[in-house]
């Protein structure tokens, strides 16, 4: 994997409550790229992998928002898989 602007993430860096902090993460894929999955990952977490999605035939710009239950403060990754195989993210 290496890491790369093309995907985003944003995360409170001190929430009120660690059982629900807001997350907003995304993906910009190249010219004739397709999204295979994006994963969000928090390894101090109980069950590490936060979310996994397979978007289908998504090309371009992707965005998600959600609600995520953090054990500690703790570096949170966002992991995009490309339909070439190559893994790209990127980390709070």
């Amino acid at each position: 994997m290496r890491l790369s602007d093309a995907v985003t993430i944003e995360l409170q860096r001190l929430a009120d409550n660690g059982n629900s902090v807001p997350l907003t993460f995304g993906v910009q894929t190249s010219p004739g790229r397709r999204l295979v999955t994006l994963e969000v990952i928090a390894l101090l977490n109980p069950r590490p992998l936060v979310a996994q999605l397979r978007p289908g035939m998504a090309f371009g710009a992707l965005s998600f928002q959600t609600r995520m239950r953090l054990a500690a403060s703790q570096t949170v990754w966002t992991v995009a898989t490309l339909d070439n195989g190559e893994r790209i993210g990127t980390m709070t």
